[in-house]
């Protein structure tokens, strides 16, 4: 499904007018045509962005981090996806908005968008080692689990009463050319794919 997602998903570069929006005006998410099924995502800076979409069941189907141009927009092309509710998520700086998009009668619908200020955990590579550097405002536990390019999982931990993290990955011996970390907290999911090569 990923793979045919990925393939089915088309982006392109036009003009558009706003409906939900980020705050500060940073970027906003509308169904480009009540008859299609698709979306478009306005740029309103030079930040960078990461798009992505989940399924239901919070299954990651598309992932694309990119530098946004203002005044620009990315419109992405739904129509390899099934009928049913999905998450679009887009993330630029501390800024997180989430979309429940529903796909039903060949068209794509906004239910609703949350808008919130996120901490998003800091991955950095160095040589052969990467850091996991996260810090919370609570106890709740975090979830860490790290994935190769054909999605084997290749480490899981849960880290309970801890509000903050450091993790330490030695990647020397890593198969594969990336590496992608997935952290959950408080209904929260970060995802970062570190290149290892």
């Amino acid at each position: 499904m990923k793979k045919f997602f990925k393939i089915g998903l088309i982006a392109a570069l036009s003009f558009t007018v706003s409906i939900a929006q980020a705050n500060d005006n940073e970027f906003s998410l509308k169904v480009k045509n009540e008859k299609q099924k698709s979306i478009s995502f306005l740029m309103r800076n030079n930040k960078e962005f990461s798009f992505s979409v989940f399924s239901e069941n919070n299954d990651l189907l598309f992932d694309q981090k990119f530098k946004g141009t203002a005044g620009l927009t990315k419109t992405y092309d739904l129509n390899a996806l099934p009928e049913g509710n999905y998450m679009v998520k887009v993330e630029s700086g501390t800024t997180v908005a989430e979309y429940a998009v529903k796909i039903a009668y060949d068209k794509a619908q906004i239910l609703t968008s949350k808008i919130t200020e996120v901490i998003k955990p800091k991955i950095t590579k160095v040589k052969d080692l990467i850091t996991l550097d996260y810090q919370v405002k609570d106890n709740m536990p975090i979830e860490v689990a790290v994935f190769n390019e054909r999605n084997d999982e290749l480490y899981s931990q849960i880290f309970k009463d801890r509000s903050k993290l450091i993790k330490k990955f030695n990647i020397g011996k890593a198969d594969g050319d990336s590496l992608t970390f997935v952290v959950k907290h408080n209904n929260e999911s970060f995802t970062n794919t570190i290149q290892t090569r």
